[in-house]
């Protein structure tokens, strides 16, 4: 065709169509001025042509399916007999009746396009839309029509895998009408924050079902719960996988080094997935605790192909260290001692005692390099100046100062440290009560007593309950119950919170005379006795727990090598009735027999078991005031996972909240799933933050802070409207509430902080389906969003047995919203 034949055709095309005559002169124009005048050749800025007579018209619906009652967009493409792009024809569309409406008729386009849009009238099937330009260009496309979902439920062969990339948990999602009747051809969408699915996208099939395969992949082998997401048209599940294996080992040259820098030793840290392979590129980080101090070089790394880290530890104050190593996930930890005298408290040896209200506690430091001693306390105040914080001159290398505990009962935490050097540090929690002078007797219960280490974000607990009474058996209130564990795994298991006070009050929840604590699961599996939790009450005598005591069993008596130690100043006395735990063979109570007490020995009117050299650590205390548990740390526990959705949603018709869709997953010591099983859910804010948010990067957190709430009554107790500025130090590590954190707005502002309704809300109680998968909502105000940090509980009795679990992480938010999100509600800064 020539290009005058082109000209014209074009005008005659936009002439029928009814275009003015000036937007054909305004196209001729615009052709003529890319002719050149002396041939008719095309010059430097080409013209796309916009077609002459329409020849073809080509179909495509978006989506290519939709639910019953949805729309879709019909795109029509209309082109010449030379696949050029037509301008301006009238495009007639057309749809079966049966199956819905559409747009009658559009135009194309400058891009030669026409769209319609196809309204379902709730019938399924696939439908045949029609369009056509003129009478004999005609084109189609056919348009699929579902059911709507209305159930979307989800199953998994196994609830957890090993970080090995082999072992896999097939995941089913099954769809259903509001009949309950299976749905073919629904597109189902699976989605995971970490680990590797098979397949992302899946057609339900006959059955209703679509299937995929989770795996922990190669990239990411850390402990860790994932949550696998499932979308169906509206519709969105979950379903937690624990992906768990992956260990860390230490292995150590010497555990005791000398002081001042002059010993170091070689530490080798083995990191291994869950099929015993080592993992190279793995980073690690190292921490310590205890009266010593080591240095670490380098204090953090990443593992070589081999899967090691070499680390050199080298001694520097005197006192037992215990060094932990965190990689993917897992820990482990090694116990160091360095020789020398170390820097702590001396007088009271424990590390929490108990003392009465309007009383004063002489606390004694040792300073071995005569260095000031700074000391701090949470509650009372220090003889020497009537404040908080006091610094007084070593001297000869001890020095005291008393702590006046003032009238209100609580806990205190002193911390004292070398006043050149904060680090070096030890600390002493004090239980203050108003004095209950006749608790005498003290039982311990805990339920369930084997519980599942914890593992990937999701910690495993049990709680422990502790009754106190009076000689005539009758409860007693306001009594303080301290806590410690002995024979513990190493792998992080412990208690929180350490000091309790019996229920004086029946309308808290708590029968009176009865406190609870909860012990929480470390990374590491126990032996068969378990960890060890003692119990006492004002009053008790305690020897230990230590390594110091020899049993003879010919003599009946009971000797100790520590230097120093005492049984008289510990407070037995000749008669007492005591209690032995910890031993391999002599775990049982005794008395003491008249004339049977010394400092450095105990002898028992009852027969010891066996001849028993210092070992395992034991206890040796009173044994009406005291008492000793043991909990399980095991793999073959009933547990309960929780996760959260990789999507969040905004609350329909309420757009200042957000609803995080989560559920929980409740299992047997088989791994099998258990349906019909109650689970009761809570919520605690365990953590807020301050910060902005930035308009690029999205909430920027300046600052993390402790709950003020201590015993979670959601009341404002004596001590706890703490100040923040208080603590300069490191602070003992999951210890909620007592160490005097808080932003500088938040302190003594007559609130706690944050209020208990900053977490949302989530159902009382849910049921798990017949996969024992349980789905339900958390609905959080978005102002809180990115500044309070929850801890989801999940309580279910399976077969008779309790099990707890918790999930603790700071409250998400949507990204694309993250420039808008408010600042922080306390403060920008800390």
């Amino acid at each position: 065709m020539t290009e005058n034949k082109r000209e014209h055709a074009k005008m005659r095309i936009l002439f029928s169509h009814g275009i003015k005559l000036c937007a054909v002169l305004a196209v001729l124009l615009l052709v003529a001025a890319g002719c050149s005048s002396s041939g008719g050749e095309t010059g430097t800025t080409p013209v796309v042509p916009t077609g002459s007579d329409p020849a073809a018209v080509a179909l495509s619906a978006t989506p290519g399916t939709i639910s019953a009652g949805g729309t879709a967009t019909i795109t029509a493409r209309v082109t010449d007999e030379d696949s050029a792009i037509v301008v301006g024809a009238t495009v007639v569309f057309s749809a079966e009746s049966l199956y819905g409406t559409i747009t009658a008729t559009a135009d194309t386009d400058a891009s030669g396009v026409a769209t319609a849009t196809f309204t379902s009238s709730g019938q399924t099937g696939t439908t045949t839309i029609a369009a056509s330009v003129g009478s004999s260009v005609t084109g189609s496309t056919t348009l699929t029509i579902t059911p709507v979902a209305a159930y979307l439920s989800l199953s998994t062969s196994q609830t957890s895998i090993l970080t090995d990339g082999v072992d896999a948990a097939d995941i089913t999602a099954t769809v259903l009408n509001a009949s309950r009747v299976p749905i073919e051809g629904i597109a189902v969408n699976f989605s995971v924050a970490a680990g590797q699915l098979s397949v992302a996208n899946v057609m339900t099939d006959g059955s209703g079902q679509a299937e995929t395969s989770l795996t922990s992949g190669t990239y990411d082998k850390t402990n860790q719960v994932v949550t696998v997401t499932v979308t169906a048209q509206d519709l969105i599940a979950t379903i937690p996988i624990q992906v768990t294996g992956t260990t860390v080992s230490l292995s150590i040259d010497e555990t005791v080094l000398a002081s001042g820098g002059t010993q170091s030793t070689p530490l080798t840290v083995t990191v291994k997935d869950g099929g015993g392979t080592e993992i190279s590129g793995a980073e690690v980080t190292l921490t310590q605790s205890g009266s010593g101090t080591v240095t670490l070089t380098p204090a953090s790394g990443t593992t070589a192909t081999n899967g090691t880290l070499a680390i050199t530890v080298t001694g520097q104050n005197a006192g037992s260290v215990t060094i932990t190593a965190t990689a993917l996930g897992a820990s482990a930890s090694q116990a160091v001692t360095v020789s020398g005298t170390p820097f702590e408290i001396t007088s009271p040896a424990a590390s929490s005692v108990s003392q009465e209200t309007g009383t004063a506690l002489p606390i004694t430091v040792r300073s071995p390099d005569n260095h000031d001693v700074k000391f701090v306390t949470t509650m009372g105040t220090w003889d020497i100046n009537n404040q908080v914080s006091a610094t007084l001159a070593a001297g000869t290398g001890t020095v005291t100062s008393t702590l006046n505990v003032g009238i209100n009962a609580g806990i205190a935490t002193v911390r004292v440290e070398d006043n050149t050097d904060s680090s070096i540090s030890d600390t002493l929690q004090v239980a203050i009560y108003a004095p209950s002078d006749e608790a005498t007797r003290l039982t311990l219960q805990v339920s369930p007593s084997t519980i599942a280490p914890s593992s990937g974000g999701v910690t495993n607990n049990t709680t422990i309950k502790a009754t106190v009474k009076n000689g005539d058996g009758q409860v007693v209130g306001d009594a303080p119950v301290i806590f410690t564990l002995f024979r513990t795994t190493g792998g992080g298991e412990y208690i929180s919170p350490p000091i309790v006070y019996t229920s004086s009050n029946p309308e808290s929840g708590v029968p009176i005379g009865v406190a609870t604590t909860d012990f929480y699961s470390g990374s590491l599996v126990s032996n068969t006795q378990g960890v060890l939790c003692l119990g006492r009450i004002d009053g008790a005598a305690i020897a230990g727990p230590a390594k110091v005591f020899d049993f003879d069993l010919a003599t009946g008596t009971i000797t100790r090598s520590d230097t120093g130690g005492s049984f008289i100043a510990d407070g037995f006395k000749e008669g007492d009735t005591i209690r032995v735990s910890g031993s391999e063979e002599n775990d049982d109570t005794y008395t003491i027999t008249t004339g049977g007490l010394a400092a450095g020995s105990l002898t028992v009117d009852d027969s010891l078991k066996a001849d028993e050299s210092p070992g395992n650590p034991v206890v040796i205390a009173t044994a009406e005031d005291t008492d000793v548990v043991s909990v399980v740390i095991s793999g073959e526990g009933s547990s309960v996972a929780i996760g959260g959705a990789t999507v969040i949603e905004e609350v329909e018709n309420n757009p200042a909240a957000y609803k995080y869709p989560m559920s929980v997953l409740v299992n047997d010591s088989g791994g099998n799933a258990v349906p019909g099983v109650t689970v009761t859910l809570s919520l605690w804010p365990t953590k807020y933050a301050t910060g902005y948010t930035d308009p690029d990067a999205g909430p920027i957190i300046t600052g993390e802070f402790w709950n003020e709430d201590l015993n979670r009554s959601d009341s404002l107790d004596i001590g706890e409207d703490t100040d923040g500025n208080t603590w300069g130090g490191v602070f003992p590590p999951r210890y909620f509430g007592v160490l005097g954190e808080g932003a500088y707005d938040t302190a003594l502002n007559g609130i706690i902080d944050p209020a208990k309704s900053c977490a949302g809300a989530v159902p009382v109680t849910v049921v798990t389906d017949e996969n024992g998968l349980a789905q339900f909502d958390h609905v959080y105000l978005k102002n809180n969003a990115a500044w309070v940090k929850v801890e989801y509980r999940a309580t279910a009795l399976v077969y008779g047995s309790e099990t707890v679990s918790t999930l603790n992480m700071w409250l998400p938010f949507i990204e694309d919203e993250k420039a808008n999100l408010p600042n922080s509600p306390w403060g920008p800064y800390p």
